[in-house]
């Protein structure tokens, strides 16, 4: 299956793809990819590399960092989400193999202390994007309010919650005294998927590691990978990206409704159930404060973003 959709890259990356070599070649200036580099390395010497594509060429020795891997031409699952018809069967196999592979994730492990990387990424990143964000006069604006109301819900604003939120990301997110293997962004669109015709089952491909997690490497908190998950079928981050959504607002930008193109989400949030955790909601909040100010090119993405990691939050206190 293939769908018409509309392909998002970041303005820092351009892509190739090789029909005669079969590969996909990715140039960057960001350290970004040079991450994404040391990740494809590292875990080229493990059991997991079966779950990624072959890694073919790199080289970061200028200043242009080039990344060249084994090209599989499937859709990924923000596509079957977003654009596809919903098909129980389909994602019954994908939520089987999703766990399967975190399973096996989850049995490699490092003795490494990531309690201070897990709390940088939790509360340092998340207030500093959320200070980048107040550079835009909209959301200075709406910071102002100590209450919004998100899908007729009230909702304590990120100023009046994020005392009660940073109490409670240390109390349930810390420590992380051992990390496994991660991929650090698995929303739906970095997992490609094709499916055996003849056993009906998904096959599933890894893309665009983190590749760090406080520190470079394969390791960090296991949780991370549970939130990313969450925040595509249950925050609808795939529908956002491809703008596959409606936003509405007052003017004085106190009340908010988001609408999205289908309910294909929610049908495979009750599939996925399996991945639910209190504490992957909460993180799942946080990622969706924290990446608002990283879609400048688009108000209404952030504005979508930013109330639905509003609105995650307070769930996540009230829970």
């Amino acid at each position: 299956m293939k769908f018409m959709k509309q392909h998002i890259t970041r303005a820092y990356n351009t892509f190739d793809i090789n029909a005669g070599r079969g590969t996909i070649t990715k140039n960057s200036s960001k350290e970004r990819l040079r991450d994404e580099i040391n990740y494809y390395k590292a875990i080229t010497k493990t059991s997991n590399a079966v779950h990624f594509p072959r890694l073919v060429s790199s080289d970061f020795s200028s200043d242009t960092y080039h990344l060249e891997l084994e090209y599989y031409a499937y859709d990924n699952l923000g596509d079957y989400m977003v654009y596809g018809e919903y098909d129980s069967a389909f994602w019954e196999s994908t939520a089987q193999t999703l766990q399967n592979v975190l399973k096996i994730f989850s049995d490699d492990t490092t003795s490494t202390d990531f309690s201070p990387h897990a709390e940088a990424m939790y509360v340092a990143k998340t207030e500093h994007y959320y200070e980048d964000l107040l550079s835009n006069n909209k959301f200075a604006a709406i910071a102002k309010h100590p209450t919004l109301t998100i899908g007729g819900k009230r909702c304590a604003n990120f100023n009046s919650i994020w005392p009660a939120i940073k109490d409670k990301i240390r109390a349930t997110l810390l420590p992380v005294t051992q990390g496994t293997v991660v991929h650090g962004d698995m929303c739906f669109s970095n997992i490609l998927c094709g499916v055996n015709q003849k056993t009906n089952t998904s096959i599933l491909k890894f893309v665009d590691p983190r590749g760090n997690f406080g520190v470079d490497g394969i390791y960090g908190d296991p949780l991370y990978d549970y939130a990313k998950l969450v925040h595509s079928y249950r925050g609808g981050y795939e529908y956002i990206i491809y703008d596959q959504f409606e936003i509405r607002e007052n003017s004085e930008l106190t009340h908010f409704d988001l609408e999205f193109s289908n309910d294909n989400k929610d049908k495979i949030a009750e599939v996925l159930s399996c991945f639910d955790d209190d504490r992957a909601n909460l993180i799942e909040g946080l990622i969706y404060i924290g990446m608002c100010s990283r879609h400048y090119d688009s108000v209404d993405r952030q504005t979508a973003m930013y109330t639905t990691g509003i609105k995650l939050l307070n769930e996540v206190l009230e829970a």
